[in-house]
């Protein structure tokens, strides 16, 4: 990154390397981000009085409904990454 920033003239080669490498970075973590969501989303739901979905979707700014969708979103991507591990 710091080569292409200081290249007056960097080749389409370096630029499309950058936005490769950069996408690549970017999407594992992502990855490693939904998954520490959904950990903690797990956690808090298994306690033995389980937060509320409300109240996680107070803190995190979103309604209920949607706190609860982004969970099962994230259960489905952990189970299909889980599965491809095994």
């Amino acid at each position: 990154m710091a080569a292409a920033r200081t290249d007056p003239n960097p080749t389409a080669d370096v630029a499309i390397a950058l936005v490769k490498v950069t996408t690549e970075r970017a999407r594992r973590i992502l990855r490693e981000l939904d998954k520490e969501e959904y950990e903690a989303l797990t956690i808090a739901r298994s306690l033995p009085k389980p937060v509320s979905w409300a109240e996680l979707g107070e803190v995190l700014g979103v309604s209920a409904q949607g706190i609860h969708q982004q969970y099962a979103r994230l259960q489905r991507f952990a189970t299909r990454s889980y599965r491809r591990m095994a």
